[in-house]
């Protein structure tokens, strides 16, 4: 009779088991804290409370801890970093967890092997994607079980060194540089980034005696480029770049230069301006001095204080043409604003990068990507030729076909305005689409309806975030204020250089980006184009610069709106440059003995 109870008794204990593994493999739980990049509290019984035995670590990986006593040494001597790297990199991959899982409704699997009784081993699956393959492939963990990113976590490394993080003590309310004795002894600590102090700390007069204090940005650069196959991405940061160069030193002028001294038989440019770069302007000639056959097509009023050399490079173009229309003056006040190169009939370079110094120097902060396919080089030789043959704005004619191109890893759709109507039929579906965050880097906003499906997006709990232009804030029909208003999250540049990038990103999977701002103009009546390139390495990498950028711009311009022009503009008042276009120069220019509002 005993055994028979003990028998019926280890049965029915393994069947419960078997369905709390069962239950724990598929149901959706909340997250309710993340403890480290590895250790979470999930709430597997759905009483939306914490108890001790919903601690899950996710197994097979080995990620740096912010836990001074504890920061995995191992993995540091592994990977050759020191104690403050490890903690600036416990910091990076913090911030990403807490980003992939934070509040997030998620999936557990358990491992079918348990070891240990302090958490649950197994992973977490974020709308079906594995947590563990995420740390492992954006360069956030190591692994000597599971394929990780050497490359990628190389470059999170990178970025770590560049970083201060501090120990800052909550108690005494005194900050204390990594490896300082009395740091190390608090109780109750946080590591974070100097920038990130808190206004009533103090530093600690030991380990801080020798060091001047202020205010440092962190990280103090990001990587500028990012190429997946034949798709090569560069994101220009105007927060380095302070004054103005007439050289091509800079990585983005080098990259375009390079096309040009290798093209075999055609360059087409499409530029809404031109200013004289001497390196770009000889190799140019030199080109069609070889054979290269150079087309140009470009706005008519070329902003001619701003591009004064646009009709002087044209005249090296064995083909050109503007987008005067003699006796229509609705029609020339529209802009043939493209920025687009194409080279060889093979490869295209597009973006937001206007050809000019402040742009070829980085000054300004751009987005452009090179794209080696014959197949996207001919839809823009096509557009191109439109314009080169008298059509241009609403003249032009609509494509009867449309697809999307697979170039390697991505997949890549591209528009034209002002025929494709951009924002209304292909936008506004993405942004009505987010589902986690919409992130955006503009020089402009003032399209009413992509304000209102930003607004729709933000209600149903989607991140919005954008980064705006300082230029254009006071516009009359700026979406700024509305989205302040509504309490979406709006910082406004404090740099002396232009936020000139006209983009998204969404959900770590989509880029939308090209010359076209986000503005009725730009979508019914200016020549743009638009790229929607559907790439997760790259949407990551350009997410990682968006917030990067907003790390760097101080809070306090979440409300504040810095004239560009002015003292709160860093080095606007002495970099010789016009920044708000009211046709006076740095201390000639009242803003620079004002701040704003």
């Amino acid at each position: 009779m005993k055994k028979n109870f003990l028998a019926e008794s280890i049965f029915i204990a393994v069947l419960i088991l078997f369905c709390l593994y069962r239950y724990f493999q598929n149901v959706e739980s909340v997250v309710l804290k993340v403890f480290s990049p590895t250790t979470v509290a999930v709430d597997l019984n759905g009483n939306r409370q914490f108890e001790s035995d919903e601690i899950v670590c996710i197994s097979g990986i080995e990620t740096f801890s912010d836990n001074l006593s504890d920061y995995n040494e191992e993995l540091a001597k592994k990977l050759g970093v020191s104690e403050k790297d490890a903690l600036a990199m416990a910091y990076l991959t913090k911030d990403y967890a807490d980003f992939l899982l934070s509040n997030k409704i998620v999936r557990f699997k358990a491992d079918e092997q348990q070891h240990g009784n302090d958490c649950i081993n197994g992973d977490i699956f974020v709308e079906n994607a594995s947590y563990r393959k995420m740390l492992l492939g954006e360069g956030y963990a190591y692994s000597n079980q599971y394929e990780y990113n050497s490359a990628k976590l190389n470059e999170r490394i990178a970025a770590a060194k560049l970083m201060t993080p501090l120990i800052l003590n909550n108690k005494s309310k005194k900050y204390h540089q990594i490896g300082c004795k009395f740091g190390k002894v608090a109780q109750d600590y946080t590591i974070l980034m100097k920038d990130d102090l808190p206004d009533n700390v103090v530093p600690c007069k030991w380990c801080h005696k020798n060091t001047v204090v202020e205010t440092v940005k962190s990280p103090t650069v990001y990587p500028d480029r990012m190429t997946d196959g034949s798709v090569r991405m560069y994101l220009t940061d105007m927060t380095n770049n302070l004054k103005l160069r007439n050289d091509c030193s800079a990585n983005i002028c080098q990259a375009i230069l390079s096309e040009i001294k290798n093209a075999q038989t055609s360059i087409d440019i499409a530029a809404y301006g031109w200013v004289s770069i001497p390196e770009i302007d000889d190799a140019l000639k030199a080109a069609v001095e070889r054979g290269v056959k150079f087309r140009m097509v470009y706005d008519f009023t070329a902003r001619k204080s701003y591009y004064p050399n646009t009709a002087q490079i044209a005249r090296f173009a064995a083909t050109t043409k503007n987008d005067l229309k003699p006796g229509d003056s609705q029609m020339s006040e529209y802009l043939m604003h493209n920025k687009f190169m194409i080279f060889d009939g093979k490869k295209v370079a597009t973006g937001s990068l206007n050809y000019s110094k402040t742009d070829f120097s980085e000054f300004n902060s751009n987005f452009i990507v090179f794209i080696d396919s014959p197949d996207v080089a001919k839809v823009y030789t096509d557009e191109f030729e439109q314009m080169l043959g008298g059509k241009f704005h609403t003249d032009k004619s609509k494509r009867t076909k449309y697809q999307s191109y697979n170039i390697g890893d991505s997949n890549i759709e591209v528009y034209f305005s002002p025929q494709d109507n951009v924002i209304t039929d292909k936008v506004l579906g993405y942004v009505n689409n987010a589902k986690k965050y919409i992130y955006m880097p503009v020089f402009v906003i003032t399209h009413k309806p992509l304000e209102s499906a930003l607004l729709k997006a933000k209600e149903r709990g989607v991140d919005v975030k954008l980064i705006v232009d300082a230029t254009n804030v006071y516009a009359t029909k700026s979406s700024v204020q509305a989205l302040r208003a509504a309490g979406v999250q709006v910082k406004v540049e404090n740099y002396a250089g232009k936020l000139h990038s006209k983009s998204m990103i969404i959900d770590d999977e989509f880029i939308l980006a090209g010359s076209m701002n986000f503005s009725r103009s730009g979508e019914s009546r200016n020549d743009e184009n638009m790229l929607i390139i559907q790439n997760p390495r790259l949407a990551v990498f350009y997410r990682d610069f968006f917030k990067y950028l907003w790390a760097k711009i101080p809070d306090i311009y979440l409300t504040r709106s810095p004239k560009a022009e002015s003292p709160e503009s860093i080095g606007s008042c002495f970099d010789g440059i016009d920044n708000d276009f009211d046709g006076k120069i740095d201390k000639s220019d009242e803003g620079c003995f004002i701040h704003s509002k």
